[in-house]
């Protein structure tokens, strides 16, 4: 028998409760530290509970790993509306990205961790399924802004497959995040370099393809200060 309605919206109160609380965890002790008796300590239920809700530990990790990547995909989604040029507007996604790795900076980490075979492999089937259609919804921003750009002729190479275009914008970004999340692997000083200058490679990047206005024809780090100081003052939790 499928739930009363307010048994539904009890049950999602609780699995928001749980994720809220392993959430902090994570980001304060780390997946090892992710201890299921000291979660169900926090929360005030039992450890039964939570097994209710998450088949296994690294279920529940996924479901904090999905939660993060829906935050990315509405903070994307703020990003693609902000007023003005469709270029501008692509470096708004940018902004935002760069936004997110610096208010979640264990973000990236426990979304690698939870592509590990071995975590991966103890998740539920649900929730992987959830997870990859979260994961399209963060591509998909961008995406639309790309096919807008290139119906308006605002990109030279109007035959470039939009796929093309996004592809390379999510492996400079993904490449980046690699670095600042392995700073014990790279030589001293390389990941506030790739802060620094992700934002100016993207846009040579996007000055490739021909898309206007290219970066030396306009002032995108006044509209980029501007973006972060008015679009996006905004607390994540209420996008």
């Amino acid at each position: 028998m499928a739930p009363t309605a307010r048994k539904q919206r009890e049950l999602e109160a609780r699995e928001a409760l749980i994720l809220d609380h392993a959430h902090v965890l994570l980001e304060t002790k780390g997946y090892l530290g992710l201890n299921l008796d000291e979660l169900a300590e926090r929360i005030e239920y039992s450890k039964g509970t939570i097994y209710g809700h998450f088949e296994t530990k690294e279920d529940l990790l996924l479901g904090v790993v999905i939660r993060l990547t829906d935050e990315r995909a509405r903070l994307f989604r703020h990003a693609a509306r902000f007023p003005g040029l469709t270029r501008e507007r692509a470096a708004a996604v940018g902004v935002a990205d760069n936004l997110l790795n610096e208010r979640r900076p264990h973000a990236f980490q426990l979304m690698q961790l939870v592509s590990t075979a071995s975590v991966w492999e103890k998740t539920s089937e649900r929730r992987r399924q959830r997870l990859q259609s979260a994961s399209y919804q963060i591509m998909e921003p961008a995406m639309g802004i790309i096919r807008e750009a290139l119906l308006a002729g605002d990109i030279d190479r109007r035959e470039t497959p939009p796929e093309q275009i996004l592809l390379g914008l999510f492996t400079m970004s993904k490449g980046a995040m690699l670095v600042q999340a392995n700073q014990g692997a790279f030589p001293a000083g390389w990941s506030d370099a790739v802060r620094d200058t992700l934002q100016i490679n993207r846009h040579r990047f996007l000055d490739a393809y021909g898309w206007r206005p290219l970066y030396d024809d306009h002032d995108y780090a006044t509209v980029e200060r501007r973006m972060r100081e008015q679009h996006f003052a905004i607390p994540f939790d209420e996008l």
